[in-house]
């Protein structure tokens, strides 16, 4: 009869009879008792698998003895100099058979001098994983197994006794404090309560697990990371804001308006991949004026079938990224939870009645009351997180919004501010951003540039284009438009159009009028097309019983398309 731990993993040397191997040419009455030896070795190892012995397998090469009541000794007696220390590393958890006594510990240091490797233990436990009967210390005897927990992979995390932790049910619970240095990574309860306190996990501390705590930690914003631009331009050159412009879907942009005020700031989508974690993209904001002009604002408001889990909840968090161009004069920003009881406030958009006087926070009315905010919040040219936590929330709150502002007096032209990774959370504590699942480029697929059609300032005849979309499906919805980039006919920058609303003239004199087909195959393509001239109509926005000829330099074509 033997054990797993003297066979070979050499399949070819398990040859010896006394280790249960089976040589070449071996009696067959003894196959039948090979395999029961077999059995039973794999049913012994079964009842203790989280416990190997390192040397085992090395045959009579080591020998295993205790040194004093917290050392044991691995000398390689083969001659050829072998330190043990790689198979007994500082951390992990032992188990030691001494004089028929089993006891467990943590190595915390191991010191080799040839040919004999000390391994120095703590934290010495009884078989019940109880240091009560052993004073922490190795009783007397001969060693005979010292076995090492999963063959080292999985340290002293995985596996610890018993802990101390007063009140502690059942008991048979490890407690992570008693890892002390043994702990891997930041498990450990730790001087900066940056670790885990097991005392928390017990019935003595139950009220620390707070309602809020346990709270959903979805964010209830949309597009927080300003990934999907379907909605609202992703690029307002200077001019084009005039105070409560759409962006990314579900954004505005809102800013002081008067004489000289707010046409200063041009605003658009940029990649920050590789600059933040796993971000994609962030909203920037660039100072095109060093006048006055520059009290700015990025606001969202939830809508109230998405504000419940606020109200529930009774707190909420906010937290976002941010930082500013190199050298930039913009060195703080402010931002605010708002809340509102009213499902018809005076002004969803824009909570701001007045902005004041700069560095001086903005009056926030409307309908709109301050649940939460953080002013002058400093901003360097590297990325940091401005958190507003636990904010109280009304119980009769309806609608919930986000304000994130800057009104810096010293900001120049060029100065340069990204946002990113907004998020908004029911509990009193903001947690790491939460990427938006599914991926924008798996449900929405925008054409990457402007088509192409009109950036001569004229469209060709008989229009056709096609381009592969990035969508894993083919698409359901496909809309297409033409999109202004500077005024024209009453129309704004970043106003669209749908094509279906807009005519071609064949410009043979007739009344001949063609209008757009565009839609998607089977090829992943999308595809637009259109017959006619150079003739281009499409009503006048303030007018719209007076049809116009746009000019087309103003004006972009772009598809897109939803899975």
């Amino acid at each position: 009869m033997s054990d797993i731990s003297t066979w070979s993993e050499t399949d070819a040397s398990n040859t010896i009879p006394a280790n249960s191997g089976m040589p070449e040419g071996m009696a067959r009455s003894d196959v039948n008792n090979r395999v029961r030896e077999h059995m039973g070795a794999i049913r012994r190892w079964y009842g203790d698998a989280d416990w190997i012995d390192p040397i085992s397998g090395y045959g009579d090469e080591f020998t295993v003895s205790r040194v004093n009541t917290t050392t044991f000794r691995v000398t390689d007696v083969s001659g050829s100099g072998t330190d043990a220390s790689s198979k007994y590393p500082q951390g992990t958890w032992v188990k030691l058979v001494i004089g028929g006594v089993t006891r467990y510990g943590r190595i915390t240091s191991t010191a080799y001098l040839a040919p004999a490797t000390d391994v120095v233990l703590a934290d010495i436990q009884d078989e019940a994983y109880s240091s009560a009967g052993t004073d922490g210390e190795l009783p007397a005897g001969s060693v005979t197994l010292a076995a090492t927990f999963v063959a080292k992979r999985i340290r002293a995390a995985a596996f610890s006794p018993t802990g101390a932790t007063t009140g502690q049910s059942p008991p048979e619970i490890p407690t992570i404090d008693d890892l002390g240095t043994a702990a891997v990574k930041a498990e450990g309860h730790t001087a900066d309560d940056s670790g885990i306190n097991a005392d928390r996990l017990d019935g003595l501390h139950a009220s620390e697990l707070t309602t809020a705590s346990l709270t959903s930690r979805e964010s209830v914003l949309k597009n927080g990371g300003f990934s999907t631009w379907s909605l609202g331009s992703s690029n307002w050159g200077a001019n084009d804001l005039d105070g409560d412009d759409l962006f990314a879907d579900c954004w505005y942009f809102t800013h002081e308006v008067g004489s000289g005020l707010g046409n200063i700031w041009s605003l658009q989508r940029t990649s920050v991949q590789g600059d933040i974690g796993s971000h994609e993209y962030a909203v920037l904001l660039t100072s095109t004026s060093s006048a006055l002009g520059n009290k700015v604002g990025l606001v969202q408001t939830v809508p109230s079938e998405s504000t419940r889990p606020l109200v529930g909840s009774g707190s909420a968090s906010l937290s976002f990224q941010i930082k500013m161009s190199t050298g930039a004069a913009t060195n703080s920003i402010s931002a605010f939870i708002l809340e509102s009881n009213s499902a018809t406030p005076a002004d969803p958009i824009n909570p701001i009645t007045a902005w004041g006087a700069q560095d001086v926070a903005p009056t926030i009315g409307n309908g709109w009351t301050v649940a939460g905010q953080v002013d002058q919040a400093d901003i360097t040219d590297a990325w940091s997180e401005v958190k507003i936590e636990n904010a109280t929330i009304a119980s009769d709150t309806v609608l919930v919004a986000v304000l994130i502002v800057t009104d810096q007096p010293t900001t120049v032209a060029s100065d340069e501010l990204y946002v990113t990774g907004v998020q908004l959370q029911a509990g009193d504590q903001a947690t790491d951003y939460v990427y938006d699942i599914p991926k924008k480029d798996e449900t929405f697929w925008e054409s990457d540039v402007n088509l192409g059609a009109v950036a001569s300032g004229s469209l060709p005849t008989n229009f056709a284009y096609t381009q592969a979309h990035t969508l894993k499906s083919k698409p359901r919805l496909i809309r297409a438009v033409f999109r202004c980039n500077s005024a024209d006919l009453n129309y704004q920058a970043g106003d669209e159009i749908d094509l279906a609303s807009t005519w071609r003239d064949d410009n043979s004199g007739g009344d001949d009028r063609f209008g757009w087909s565009f839609g998607a195959d089977t090829s992943g393509q999308v595809f637009l097309v259109c017959r006619g001239l150079n003739e281009w109509r499409i009503p006048n926005k303030t007018t719209p019983s007076s049809w116009g000829t746009p000019d087309l330099t103003k004006w972009d074509i772009y598809i897109y398309a939803w899975a």
